[in-house]
Formats: C-alpha cells, sequence, structure tokens
C-alpha cells in the first residue's frame, strides 16, 4: 500500500506532501494509533484521545495522579509523541520503504 504523510505550512496554511511510502499495512494510521494507545498504557499508565493521540484530562482520566505527578506525565508523554510520529513508525515498526516522487507545478 501506498501511504502519503503531510506537513502543515505556516506561511500557505494548508498541507504539502511530507513522503511518500510503501507499507505491508491496510492501514497504517490506525495500527500507529493503537500503538500509540498501549505505548500511553504500558509505559506510563495513562489514557489518551484515540483521535488526536494526546493525553486525557486529570480531573475526569487520571484522578488517581497528584497535579504533580499528572504534569510530569504530561510532559513526558508530549516528548515520547513528537519522538514517534507517524513516519518514525512506518520507518521502524513497519518498516515501511520511502518512496521517491516528483511534483509538477504548472
Amino acid at each position: 500500500m501506498i501511504f502519503i504523510t503531510n506537513r502543515y505550512c505556516q506561511f500557505t496554511e494548508g498541507t504539502n506532501i511530507n513522503n511518500v511510502w510503501e507499507v505491508n499495512s491496510n492501514n497504517p494510521e490506525q495500527d500507529y494509533k493503537n500503538f500509540m494507545i498501549s505505548a500511553a498504557k504500558e509505559n506510563f499508565q495513562i489514557e489518551i484521545n484515540p483521535h488526536w493521540l494526546n493525553m486525557m484530562n486529570h480531573k475526569d482520566h487520571h484522578p488517581h495522579l497528584s497535579s504533580r505527578e499528572y504534569l510530569k506525565l504530561l510532559s513526558l508523554w508530549e516528548k515520547y509523541s513528537k519522538l514517534w510520529t507517524i513516519e518514525t513508525y512506518l520507518e521502524k515498526v513497519l518498516h515501511a520503504n520511502k518512496v521517491e516522487y516528483l511534483i509538477s507545478v504548472f
């Protein structure tokens, strides 16, 4: 399957193609979300939003943590999610191949 990753451009306020990947998965985006959800539970013992992959709020989902513990885990999760982007997942876990592509501009 061919999977295209995008990058947000602040100047044009749109998205551009970042990379094109050849991957042996029918749904790499869902595989990545499942990977991140299980990483959050196993490595950090936290609940994350299954759509946006951000940490759920303290009051409703992590009342067992003190405010200080919650903020520390929030910081650690943000660092982890920046490290494990979908491109990192495609390359290291799914062993996807980056495909060269050309774009014509008229």
